[in-house]
């Protein structure tokens, strides 16, 4: 029985070659994340300031992961983002820090193993925010 396409060694080049480009992009892909992240995280540590959020949901997306609904005030504008992390729904109503950059603060990093201290839930987070972390001390 004959196949009903059948396969020529162009064909086969082909689809090799096709095969070959999508998994360089998709590296290529991966890479550039990495590397934009990675440049993030530096900058962070090197300029990045400390406010407080509260978490407001959290949404299981498939194929996506675990994502929180976050709402802070920054220098006088307020900001509701979504950031990865691995927070439950119980979480929610919580304050939790968040280290933004001073002229970036629509991308912040959620601390989420620093909940605020309960001497500083009432007190409103400096517009610059804290260059060290706050405590009650």
């Amino acid at each position: 029985m004959k196949p009903l396409v059948e396969e020529t060694p162009y064909k086969k080049v082909k689809t090799m070659l096709t095969l070959v480009f999508v998994l360089v992009g998709v590296l290529i892909y991966e890479w550039y994340t990495h590397e934009k992240r990675a440049i993030l995280m530096a900058d962070m540590a090197r300029r990045g300031v400390y406010t407080k959020c509260e978490l407001v949901d959290v949404e299981d997306k498939p194929r996506r992961g675990r994502w929180l609904t976050i709402r802070y005030t920054f220098g006088g504008e307020a900001y509701e983002e979504e950031v990865k992390g691995g927070l439950s729904r119980k979480s929610i109503g919580r304050q939790y820090l968040i280290k933004v950059l001073p002229d970036k603060p629509e991308t912040p990093l959620l601390l989420e193993n620093d909940t605020v201290p309960a001497c500083i839930e009432r007190v409103f987070a400096p517009s610059a925010g804290w260059k060290e972390l706050p405590s009650c001390n």
